[in-house]
């Protein structure tokens, strides 16, 4: 294999620099999703009130609103009984993190089940695309679901590490060290898609909330969205080419920080330039959109990852911490 340029492994660097900061937290998310599913008329109505979840954290009282009874599923018609069991499989294993093989199994089997009942045939060019979608279900780590890390693993594929300890890829050693990091956890997954269905711009916003605590009565918790925008087209009726443009952090305290507050605050990491700089075309990534309708979202990646999502005007709500 050739040996990658100074420029190259420069890029490289700075992208393990981005990942680090932005991917670090998972093995200590503690965030539960808050589902408020209250739109009348169809299954998202028939859910009762949240309880207080025992994993409750200084952040605050993290709650999850739990699904009826299966029995009472009796009376639904098949699809709302079919996105019923997928929002209940979703709920009991916080966005997939603590998901067991068998619970992953399940998850997967009701997924397959929802995706050949999916109300729109056409979804990559459906306006129901839009709008603000909230993570319910990742198949893998939670910050994965940006399309940076999408475009970061066709960056550097091919790419071996020496550790023996570690996995051989570059990309997934590099994952495996930053889920372990300490301090962290997740909130509030969201994505924002604007433009789908029309012919002007269109484009996917990825906002992932990381809370960093060391010890609160010293160091207050800071708080921040780290987010990556991408433009997108249509390749196909269920599939999208989406381009990685650019990362930032918004809305965050740690603007606060002495000294590096006004370096990260509205910085904006031009991702589309580095990763082409490292490997032309890795900036390009696809979306598939296995399900879609105007309350649930089933995406797919390259990499056969599976996500699910739920919209946010159609009452489906992720409070994150308190």
């Amino acid at each position: 294999m050739a040996i990658p340029s100074t420029a190259t492994r420069m890029h490289m660097g700075i992208l393990f620099m981005l990942c680090l900061v932005f991917s670090f937290c998972e093995s200590f998310s503690l965030s539960v999703p808050h589902l408020r599913l209250r739109t009348s008329g169809n299954a998202f109505s028939r859910y009762q009130d949240a309880e207080s979840c025992p994993t409750a954290n200084a952040g605050g009282c993290i709650e999850r609103c739990r699904a009826t009874p299966r029995a009472s599923m009796s009376s639904l018609g098949d699809h709302d009984r079919m996105i019923l069991n997928l929002l209940q499989l979703c709920a009991s294993t916080n966005r997939g993190s603590s998901a067991s093989l068998d619970q992953k199994y399940d998850i997967e089997a009701a997924i397959a089940e929802l995706e050949c009942a999916s109300p729109i045939e056409r979804p990559s060019v459906s306006e129901a695309l839009n709008g603000e979608w909230n993570l319910l279900y990742s198949s893998e780590a939670m910050t994965r679901t940006s399309p940076f890390f999408w475009g970061f693993r066709k960056a550097v594929e091919g790419v071996d590490q020496p550790l023996p300890v570690l996995p051989t890829e570059l990309s997934e050693a590099l994952f495996a060290i930053t889920d372990g990091l300490p301090f962290a956890s997740i909130g509030t997954v969201m994505q924002t898609v604007l433009g789908a269905g029309t012919n002007g711009t269109k484009t996917l916003e990825s906002s992932v909330q990381i809370l960093l605590r060391i010890f609160d009565p010293l160091v207050p918790p800071q708080v921040g969205y780290i987010t990556t925008t991408s433009s997108f087209e249509v390749e196909s009726p269920t599939s999208l080419v989406l381009t990685v443009q650019h990362t930032a952090v918004k809305r965050s305290t740690w603007s606060q920080l002495p000294v590096i507050g006004g370096l990260v605050e509205g910085a904006k990491f031009p991702s589309r330039q580095v990763f082409e700089q490292v490997k032309q075309g890795s900036s390009e990534v696809i979306m598939e959109v296995s399900y879609l309708s105007d309350e649930l979202r089933v995406t797919r990646n390259e990499n056969g990852q599976v996500f699910v999502f739920g919209k946010v005007s159609a009452g489906v709500s992720d409070t994150g911490f308190n």
